[in-house]
């Protein structure tokens, strides 16, 4: 049995999004527009947020779509992260579990990795891990068994493949 990290801040997925099926796959992409999160569930956007933590992460690159980036420098939604929805603080601490369950197994204490995408330097999502003394390596990745998308836009992700 998995337990799903539950962790809190200010603002997040609203109610509704509860509604809708949390047991089918989300889409989480960057709306430059809004500045904040949406969330995609079978091709209609169910919600904007400013941080989700989802399970079982998937990191989706469109290559026709990070191609016509390259070639125009007009941004358009080709990149996400979809996965399973985990966290909702505003409904009470969480879809699967309690904060007390799963900080009982010692989450907190486990490292992160930074993740990071961008159309004119990647191919597809990378994990970045810092070097001593000469910047930093990015490393590609495709899966991760939780990611936290926070509101500065900064990914945090465990379990990185």
């Amino acid at each position: 049995m998995r337990y799903s990290p539950v962790l809190a801040w200010p603002q997040t997925v609203h109610f509704h999004l509860i509604e809708d099926n949390i047991m089918k796959r989300v889409q989480v992409y960057w709306n430059l527009h809004l500045g904040r999160y949406s969330v995609r569930q079978s091709g209609r956007v169910i919600d904007h947020v400013d941080s989700i933590i989802l399970r079982d992460v998937r990191f989706n690159v469109a290559p026709a779509g990070r191609d016509k980036v390259r070639a125009t420098g007009v941004k358009n939604v080709h990149a996400t992260v979809t996965g399973y929805i985990v966290d909702n603080p505003d409904r009470g601490g969480g879809f699967l579990y309690t904060s007390d369950v799963f900080f009982s197994r010692g989450w907190q204490g486990i490292d992160y990795d930074h993740v990071t995408y961008n159309p004119f330097k990647y191919d597809q999502f990378v994990k970045i891990t810092a070097r001593a003394y000469d910047g930093f390596d990015a490393a590609p990745i495709s899966t991760a068994d939780y990611v936290e998308l926070l509101p500065n836009r900064q990914i945090r992700a465990w379990g990185v493949k």
